[in-house]
């Protein structure tokens, strides 16, 4: 696990620069300080301003409890590891940013000052699972061609785990603890409270496409995460696959493409 502290000082001390720590906070909402270098690209109502920083104390909240493995529990009851509407992350390797995703979770970049695509301003992009899957049915799945007449790979195909360099984080999304947090996603009942600090969605709502895909208010926090889905190239260097365990520990699992558990 790394030593190094996470991001997050709301009350006592919970994407991704290590130098963006928060000074300590009051109960009230308005006295919730976000981080100095968070990106003011767009003018934020004082309404808007105190929605970004309620969820982020609620992020804050929720990376203080310790949470059961969703997947470890679905592979007990001998169910598919991933349940529909699991949330998934994809993220190119690289080992300390990977430690830092572990320390402070998936994070809008722009909260941490990183410039991103000005579109779902203040949230962090996510997959949904489209339903119940296994690891491998769901890394062949989101590499399938799809399409009647303009055959395209499927849009996670870019940003998930498969023949590439690409780790798709898994996020423990069953748990009731994450409900709260989830309730500001763009692209379901989220939308009419956020609709004015994103600019736009991407992707048409209520589309068959939205429907797997998830925009969450500043992020989820690390303690969410309960798996990772490595590449082959990733998978063939041990060392790089014993420097993530240690990275995110003993609860996380981690598995290859086909589905093993390494």
């Amino acid at each position: 696990m790394s030593d190094k502290e996470p991001i997050f000082t709301i009350s006592e001390k919970p994407k991704v620069h290590e130098n963006c720590d928060l000074p300590e906070q009051k109960d009230e909402i308005s006295g919730i300080q976000l981080p100095e270098i968070m990106l003011r690209r767009k003018d934020l109502s004082e309404e808007d301003e105190n929605m970004i920083r309620k969820q982020w104390k609620l992020l804050h909240d929720l990376s203080l409890i310790e949470l059961p493995n969703d997947i470890r529990l679905r592979q007990q009851a001998g169910l598919p590891e991933l349940a529909e509407g699991t949330l998934v992350h994809g993220t190119a390797f690289d080992l300390q940013k990977l430690a830092e995703i572990q320390r402070n979770g998936v994070i809008s970049g722009e909260i941490l000052g990183i410039p991103e695509d000005c579109e779902t301003n203040y949230c962090a992009d996510f997959f949904r699972v489209p339903k119940n899957m296994s690891v491998q049915d769901y890394v062949s799945w989101s590499h399938e061609i799809e399409g009647s007449r303009l055959k395209t790979k499927r849009m996670e195909s870019r940003y998930l785990a498969g023949r590439n360099n690409q780790v798709t984080v898994i996020i423990n999304t069953q748990n009731k603890e994450i409900e709260d947090l989830l309730d500001m996603e763009a692209y379901t009942h989220g939308y009419d409270k956020m609709k004015t600090i994103i600019t736009r969605l991407p992707v048409e709502r209520n589309s068959e496409k939205s429907k797997r895909i998830a925009a969450v208010l500043c992020g989820v926090p690390g303690n969410l995460i309960s798996g990772l889905i490595l590449p082959p190239k990733v998978c063939e260097d041990k060392e790089n696959v014993s420097k993530i365990r240690e990275i995110f520990g003993k609860n996380v699992l981690l598995f290859d493409v086909n589905g093993n558990t390494l």
